[in-house]
Formats: C-alpha cells, structure tokens, sequence
C-alpha cells in the first residue's frame, strides 16, 4: 500500500503520499508466493508505511501460512501499529519461523504522544508487548524519536520508564530500544519546528543511557542528523 491514514504530526511520508492506496489482496500474495519460489529466500517481509492498516490483512496472512509453515519460512512486519496488534495477528505468523517484532510508541509519555498525534495509550503499548509474548516473540525493538517539539527533560525520562515497564511486564530478555533525532519535514505541521544542535541532544542521550541497564539502547549520531536537518530545509526551499 501507499500512504498512511494515521497523520502523525512529524513524518513526512504520512502526508506527502497522500490518499492511501492499496494493491489488491490477491496480487500481494501472488507475488510473495511466487519471490519465495523463485528466489529460496527464508524470510519475508510485508511493507508498507502502515501494514497492519492494510484493509484485507488477515487474509494475506492465512492464504501465505500453509506456505511459510511448510518451508519454515519467516515472515516480518515492519514498526507495527501498537494499537492494532493483537494476538489474532501474531497467532497468523506465529506458525512461521520468527525474527523479531518492532513497535513504535515515538514517544515516551502521553503527553507528547498527544502532542505528535501518536494516538496510543501506555496500556495499549504494555498489552501489545504482552500479546507479541504469547504468540511466541522473543525479540521486541521499540523506536522513539527525542527532540520532538514541547519536549522536556521529563519526556525523555519517560521513554526509559516505559521501556522498563515493559520489561517488567513482559519478562521479555531481548529488547532494543532504537532513538532517532526529530527532523523537520516539509509538508508536515512540524515543517517549522526548532532542530535541536547536537550538544542539546548529547544531553538528552546521557538520560537515555539508563536504558541500558535492561535493555539495548541504538541512539542516532546527532552530526548525521545535523546533516539531514540542513538537507530537509534545503528540500523545503526548493518544493514551496
């Protein structure tokens, strides 16, 4: 599918490929049967800005499982909708051999997911951390994002709480927790936002590095954020 009918506040794809759009059921399983026989792959990968949006999922997933069981075939879902996960999805593929499951609260607290429009609660986060569980996951990444505007020194302490909570909740021992740098889009309501300069960000990692005490923590170079930062202004000049 194209697009994404979520509207998170930051992400340029969301609004840029607007209206979503999808390809049919059975294409999508025509040409995942059909790249698995021909190429002897062991893993499959369904993608999309928004899978588990995808109108028909269920049955993409039941016309492939006879397949992937028998071949023991993986199959991966890419960030996955929190709020949407659920254990009738991960029973579909939990017959299949499993790689790792990611889910992207963005943001630690509720109050800055209100205010980016991650329409989630810390409830649904811990159910679907607890539903990936029972299905059979042993792997779980998280992605949040720091520097986000309105953010505080509280808000990124929540990201370690709730990564915590969730090891609590689970017992789940292989957890990464993936933080990107915000980066201005345009064409999104942030397109004006502030960035935040590297030395601010370092700031806010050595609060992060507490994670690491119970989970994996993967934190982008802010330099390299600095850079894609000057690229996405200079994109904004030239498509206004």
């Amino acid at each position: 599918m194209r697009g994404c009918n979520r509207g998170c506040r930051f992400c340029h794809a969301g609004f840029y490929y607007r209206p979503v759009r999808e390809r049919t059921t059975e294409k999508i399983i025509r040409l995942s049967l059909k790249t698995l026989e021909e190429t002897g792959y062991n893993e499959i990968s369904l993608l999309s800005l928004s899978t588990l949006d995808y109108s028909d999922l269920e049955t993409v997933l039941n016309e492939l499982e006879p397949f992937l069981k028998e071949n023991r075939i993986s199959i991966s879902l890419p960030s996955s909708r929190v709020d949407k996960f659920g254990l009738e999805i991960g029973s579909k593929i939990s017959g299949a051999r499993k790689t790792g499951l990611t889910f992207a609260p963005e943001a630690g607290s509720q109050r800055l997911r209100d205010v980016i429009n991650k329409n989630i609660t810390e409830k649904e986060i811990l159910d679907v951390a607890e539903y990936a569980k029972k299905a059979g996951w042993r792997r779980i990444k998280l992605y949040f994002m720091i520097g986000l505007p309105t953010e505080t020194e509280e808000d990124v302490k929540a990201i370690v709480e709730l990564t915590k909570k969730i090891k609590k909740h689970t017992r789940i021992k292989d957890i990464t927790v993936n933080v990107s740098i915000f980066i201005p889009k345009p064409h999104t309501p942030f397109e004006k936002e502030r960035f935040y300069q590297p030395k601010e960000i370092k700031e806010k990692i050595k609060i992060l590095n507490e994670v690491r005490k119970f989970a994996k923590l993967k934190v982008h170079d802010p330099y390299v954020s600095l850079i894609e930062a000057l690229l996405s202004r200079e994109i904004e000049k030239y498509q206004n």
